[in-house]
């Protein structure tokens, strides 16, 4: 049997379960767009740009990363994830596959929407906005997506999972404003695209909060993965 007939059917049916991406992707235009049309303001800042939109697109984003995380507890409780990673496929080429193309492609179609608020907003394309935008959501995604796939390492149950990952969600949403004034760094790491602002751009503190993003999220990757490839997980039984 070849490794590609069973990866590459996992890779399109299962990593992106329900066309959650694209449902979301169109909920995000709905809740951003009308920020940039309706707003009788034509030249806005780059920080009244994330702002108004960072909390429509963090939202957005969490969700995205807890039904991937809820599905991928579902799948160590039927042992078709534990069954692919007994498969004779090179650990780093199923970690790029399983978790950080579907991320770069989310972080990609997220970032669209917010590029054609920017566009009609301002009528210019900010090279800079975009680029530190879009490093730190996808490492936002790729930070968050661990955090959910370790869970369902630990649960091995769908629907503990979900609430454990609207849990996360509920509590930081409500201490926004203390994360906030928490400084750049933590700021960027804990709320991501959330907590950027104008002046921000490029800092030490953005930085090291992005990079402090990816290294976990990276770290806890490993470990998933390690603990699939070492124990038996199907089914919990």
């Amino acid at each position: 049997m070849k490794i590609s007939s069973v990866l590459i059917p996992y890779i399109i049916n299962d990593s992106d379960p329900y066309f959650s991406r694209e449902i979301l992707f169109f909920f995000l235009a709905l809740g951003i767009l009308p920020l940039g049309f309706f707003s009788g303001e034509r030249t806005y800042t780059d920080q009244f740009m994330i702002s108004a939109a960072g909390n429509v697109y963090y939202s957005i984003s969490f969700m995205y990363v807890i039904i991937l995380s809820a599905n991928n507890a579902r799948q160590l409780e039927l042992g078709s994830l534990t069954f692919l990673m007994t498969m004779p496929i090179k650990k780093n080429q199923m970690l790029a596959l399983r978790i950080i193309l579907p991320s770069f492609i989310t972080s990609t179609l997220f970032l669209a929407i917010f590029a054609i608020f920017i566009f009609y907003s301002s009528f210019g394309f900010h090279i800079l906005l975009l680029f530190v935008v879009y490093i730190t959501s996808l490492s936002m995604l790729f930070m968050y997506l661990s955090i959910g796939y370790f869970l369902s390492y630990i649960f091995r149950n769908s629907v503990v999972t979900f609430l454990a990952m609207i849990l996360i969600l509920v509590i930081e949403l409500s201490y926004t404003q203390k994360i906030l004034s928490m400084g750049s760094p933590f700021n960027v790491f804990v709320m991501g695209v959330f907590a950027l602002k104008g002046s921000d751009f490029f800092s030490a503190g953005t930085l090291f909060g992005v990079t402090l993003e990816a290294l976990s999220g990276f770290t806890v990757l490993l470990c998933h993965c390690y603990a699939l490839k070492h124990f038996n997980l199907r089914s919990g039984r």
